[in-house]
């Protein structure tokens, strides 16, 4: 048995050594990462104070040799010469030159000045004059002149010094005088870059890291590392920070020299080293005492494997311990598992089996297992009343697209879950789902809690928020009739339903109760028909009274708590009749047509989620529709001639002289061009038509009215009652008589 233990001993020291070994890397290399950024940022603010320093001193330089330019007047009479009387020119030059002199004297960075006045080419220094041919320097002034360039310092030149008869470097500035923008001539101040040379020396620390003025060719112009050091590759460092040096063209290069960066390593003291050694020992004690009692229960278990008898145990032990307790407990578990499994699987179909049957009415739960506890409620609770709630997914079409199969069904558990978890919090739930959109949701008011529905309404409000805010899915809950018995909820079941369908109209935005339909009046659906007919005729005779209409239909619709489907059935019968009075008949114009596909009707009425939604898109997209079917019939004469004749014709059909001839001569048209117009308009004669006005008004009036069959004839345009008899029973198959006879009976 101590196979094992050293075994597992064995595999632990490896592992720990490894962990130690990379866990002392990491500190390493996360201070040296450290000490890295911390020298890259040190050296950049470094590099950017010499940066300054530097133009400071150059524009110190350049501000003082143009407030001298400014204020010295006698600099202006120099320029101005031809103003001056030649004997009074050698003292101007003198006190030029003191003035000269004293720039030079009172900034150490000056290397010379002079001054170039291009009528006579004279040339002017601190302490002599000259002529441009004579000049050193001429060359220099020659290129300036031509093209000046004074609005930064030139790059480094040798200029010649007399005093030491040799070429030293410099960096010039060139102004034009007079300033600021003068043609007289020019001055030049040079910087002596040896100076400059010397304070970079006193900025930087050339041990540890390096300074470098590079100039736009990429070429050193000045450093802080010694002339021997400087190509030397073993001390070349990488370059950090890279900071631009004003009006110059310059930048400054620096970085750590190599070899230093990882000197911090030396500061590692002995007493951190004995630390670690003391803490890697006490590991490795405190390794080797956990392993020996983790141990112990295994040693446990190995002795009571071997003490019973299991037919798929290996014989002699021949194999390692873990292997032998492995394949002892494989035998075990797979057993196990599969009787779990198997009865998951029960459990979850009978759950199902017995929700269905308990809503549907036909259960074979008994008083007895109600009483001792439905597995489904979990426990026995004393309830006060009951009642079964249906909630419908909204938008399901659209979950289906979104989600592939094994996803919806993860979902639907976890909204089921959901749903049982936040009204479990007042009440006792049972919910399963009954459809594939549908989750029926039985609940048990507890005695300790108060009955109605404000709990509920409560419960399902803020259930409905977190799922729409979680998982942007919505349902709409209907909820049934309290029962007081749990054989009665089949009832609640069924008013559940009764209440799903007046989804359209419902009060609140998720939740519908039976109890809210209950003592509002209904009306039967068949008088909305002619409301429906009304509309399509008012939006084709461009009369605006047909919004009203659609207005008192919509709120008739919801003062009297219509059904959805009777809603729907009524505004799709609407939507017929609009599209073969103006939308899509034949006669209508291609705009109209585009403009009735673009409306969309159909689809409005069939994705709208509340009678608000429903009314506020459908009076928009008939507003649209309406706009162009006015501007279709001002712009189209023809048009307006068809839907002036209809017009007149429905409202004079009951003339008996209302014929063709009578058209024609009342819109000034021939009867044969009136004959073929309305026939190519409305898809009918002009006779059929108006027998079926005709036809249609008889019928009203020998159902409403007690008007002797001859009064109604000539009401309808028939001079005597036998011929409106044929006329009628040739349309409607039975006579006046028979047909008022059969409907007085119906009522």
């Amino acid at each position: 048995m101590r196979k094992w233990y050293k075994k597992q001993l064995r595999s632990y020291f490896p592992l720990f050594l490894l962990t130690i070994s990379i866990m002392v890397l990491l500190g390493l290399l996360v201070v040296s990462d450290i000490s890295r950024k911390e020298t890259e940022k040190a050296n950049g603010i470094s590099a950017a104070y010499v940066s300054d320093t530097m133009s400071r001193s150059l524009t110190e330089v350049q501000n003082a040799l143009l407030k001298e330019l400014a204020t010295n007047d006698h600099i202006k009479e120099f320029i101005e010469h031809e103003k001056q009387q030649p004997s009074d020119e050698g003292l101007l030059l003198y006190y030029i030159s003191e003035s000269l002199n004293d720039l030079v004297l009172n900034n150490h960075l000056i290397q010379s000045i002079y001054m170039y006045r291009a009528d006579d080419g004279l040339i002017l220094k601190e302490n002599q004059k000259d002529s441009l041919d004579t000049f050193p320097d001429r060359e220099f002034v020659k290129s300036m002149w031509a093209h000046p360039q004074t609005d930064r310092w030139s790059d480094v030149r040798m200029l010649h010094d007399s005093s030491t008869a040799g070429d030293i470097p410099v960096i010039s500035l060139v102004k034009k005088l007079p300033i600021p923008f003068g043609s007289q001539g020019i001055v030049v101040i040079n910087v002596d870059v040896r100076v400059l040379q010397e304070n970079l020396d006193t900025l930087s620390d050339h041990k540890v890291t390096f300074l470098r003025v590079v100039n736009e060719q990429g070429n050193v112009v000045m450093s802080s590392e010694p002339l021997s050091d400087r190509n030397n590759e073993s001390i070349q460092g990488e370059v950090i920070s890279k900071i631009p040096i004003l009006k110059t063209g310059w930048s400054i290069h620096s970085g750590i020299k190599a070899g230093q960066l990882f000197a911090w390593f030396s500061l590692i003291s002995y007493v951190w080293i004995a630390s670690g050694i003391a803490t890697i020992a006490a590991s490795l004690g405190y390794l080797i005492y956990i392993s020996k009692r983790n141990y112990r229960p295994i040693q446990l278990m190995l002795n009571k494997l071997e003490s019973i008898q299991l037919r798929f145990l290996p014989v002699g032990r021949e194999i390692d311990d873990l292997s032998f307790i492995g394949q002892a407990m494989e035998g075990l578990i797979e057993k196990a598992q599969h009787y779990e499994q198997q009865n998951q699987t029960n459990l979850h179909i009978r759950r199902r089996q017995l929700f269905s049957e308990l809503i549907s009415g036909v259960s074979t739960i008994t008083e007895k297992d109600w009483e001792e506890g439905v597995p489904a409620f979990q426990e026995k609770v004393p309830f006060q009343e009951m009642g079964v709630i249906v909630a419908e997914m909204e938008g399901y079409d659209a979950f289906m697209k979104q989600h592939v199969p094994e996803d919806q069904t993860v979902l639907k558990l976890a909204l089921q879950n959901i749903m049982q978890q936040f009204f479990n919090a007042h009440l006792s739930v049972w919910s399963e789902w009954i459809s594939s959109n549908r989750l029926g949701i039985v609940y048990a008011v507890p005695q300790n809690l108060e009955s109605g529905t404000s709990h509920l309404v409560d419960l399902i409000e803020t259930g409905q928020q977190w799922i729409e805010e979680h998982f942007g899915i919505t349902f709409v809950y209907a909820g049934g009739t309290t029962v007081q018995d749990w054989q009665e909820l089949h009832g609640s079941y069924r008013a559940a339903l009764q209440a799903l369908g007046h989804k359209l109209t419902r009060d609140r935005k998720a939740l519908i109760m039976i109890e809210q339909l209950s003592g509002r009046s209904a009306t039967e659906t068949y008088s909305y028909w002619p409301k429906a007919a009304d509309i399509a005729k008012s939006f084709r005779l461009t009369q605006d009274g047909w919004r009203q209409q659609l207005a008192e239909l919509f709120a008739d619709s919801k003062r009297f708590v219509l059904r959805d489907e009777d809603i729907i059935m009524i505004l799709e019968t609407m939507i017929k009749l609009l599209e073969r009075e103006v939308g899509n008949g034949i006669g209508a114009s291609d705009n109209m047509r585009l403009a009735w596909e673009q409306s969309d009707l159909q689809r409005i009425v069939r994705d709208s989620a509340t009678l608000q939604e429903l009314e506020a898109r459908m009076i928009g997209s008939l507003n649209e529709l309406y706009r162009t079917y006015v501007s279709v019939c001002e712009a189209n004469s023809y048009q307006a001639v068809i839907i002036e004749m209809r017009n007149y014709i429905e409202e004079h059909f009951e003339d008996p002289d209302l014929s063709l001839k009578h058209l024609s001569d009342r819109f000034g048209i021939s009867g044969k061009s009136v004959s073929h117009m309305f026939k190519e308009a409305f898809g009918m004669k002009f006779v059929d038509f108006l027998m079926d006005l005709r036809t249609e008004k008889a019928k009203l009036l020998l159902t409403e009215t007690e008007l002797a069959q001859q009064d109604i004839a000539q009401q309808v345009g028939y001079s005597n009652s036998i011929t409106f008899g044929r006329m009628f029973k040739r349309i409607v198959g039975v006579t006046p008589g028979d047909y008022r006879k059969k409907h007085s009976l119906n009522r």
